[in-house]
């Protein structure tokens, strides 16, 4: 009898296919985990990431997708052959090294009916908390307070990224990194699938988003964690503390307009401005210091185009 699974696994790949095989290794390791099926969307690979999958994961259901539908699309088209009461979103260069990540993320999506959808703490292969995997809402606030730095240093200041994770209970949160997303299937059929005018970046948190517009509540479990080696399958550097690409801030800003109905200016001032700041504090650091320079490089690039890019139709 072919038994329903409780858990779908999506996972999108584009190349990488060692990072893929590891994170299915990872994957296939899990202790006692809820039965789930794992479906991968493969978005036009050509270093064999999909006769990889074929060859050593035959229990996996591959759909080759023809074409680098982004990440949006890809989980979208994933969705479509799941049959899991749960729906993981899995990158293919996140590794889930405890065993009990499945059973554990599961069992708090059983105990708490309200919730949407759960995450967890994503770290480098350091065990450094890796920012971005969880946050709130883009507000002229939160990004005031992510900007100036004020959301890392001082407790309780909500900015966009979760930054100072000293707790170890669960957190509520207004989206989850889509690298690693447990969602109720029911919550995806109701709020529909990722919004595919985000081609890379910003669509799990427009996705969060709506789900807390339709009523639904997030969670982040910080005392659980898997290791991302962020932009591992992009050619990005996955060295520790890799900054996000300006595609990140174009895809935050289409989101930002659409979020808030009180013009750009917050935008500018809150990132533009509180980044540049940043890079002033970072070169300085950088005379003492030649590991800061990078990051004030790094910083005065995001400035200047937060500046002077239009604002999103």
């Amino acid at each position: 009898m072919n038994l329903k699974p409780s858990v779908s696994v999506v996972i999108v790949a584009w190349n990488g296919r060692a990072i893929l095989e590891r994170c299915l290794e990872y994957l296939f390791a899990q202790v006692s985990p809820p039965s789930f099926e794992v479906i991968i969307v493969d978005n036009g690979s050509a270093d064999g990431a999909p006769e990889m999958v074929e060859t050593r994961f035959p229990q996996c259901r591959l759909i080759r997708s023809g074409a680098n539908l982004g990440f949006a699309g890809g989980n979208n088209l994933g969705f479509t052959q799941t049959r899991g009461h749960y729906v993981l979103l899995l990158n293919p260069d996140v590794y889930l090294t405890d065993p009990d990540t499945l059973l554990r993320l599961s069992a708090y999506l059983d105990e708490n009916p309200r919730l949407a959808g759960v995450g967890c703490r994503l770290t480098y292969a350091d065990g450094r908390h890796q920012v971005g995997d969880a946050g709130y809402r883009p507000t002229p606030w939160t990004l005031i307070m992510h900007g100036l730095g004020a959301s890392r240093i001082m407790p309780g200041v909500r900015g966009l990224f979760l930054t100072r994770l000293a707790q170890t209970k669960a957190m509520e949160v207004d989206w989850v990194s889509g690298a690693l997303f447990l969602v109720r299937r029911a919550v995806i059929d109701a709020v529909h699938g990722l919004d595919t005018s985000f081609f890379l970046y910003a669509e799990d948190v427009e996705w969060g988003c709506r789900m807390r517009r339709a009523g639904w509540e997030l969670a982040y479990l910080p005392d659980l964690s898997a290791i991302h080696l962020q932009g591992g399958t992009q050619g990005d550097s996955a060295a520790l503390g890799a900054t996000p690409s300006l595609r990140w801030i174009d895809a935050l800003a289409h989101l930002y307009s659409r979020e808030n109905a009180n013009g750009f200016w917050a935008f500018r001032l809150g990132l533009g401005v509180g980044l540049g700041l940043r890079a002033i504090v970072f070169a300085l650091l950088g005379l003492l210091y030649a590991s800061w320079r990078p990051r004030a490089r790094a910083m005065a690039s995001f400035s200047r185009h937060i500046l002077t890019m239009p604002a999103p139709r």
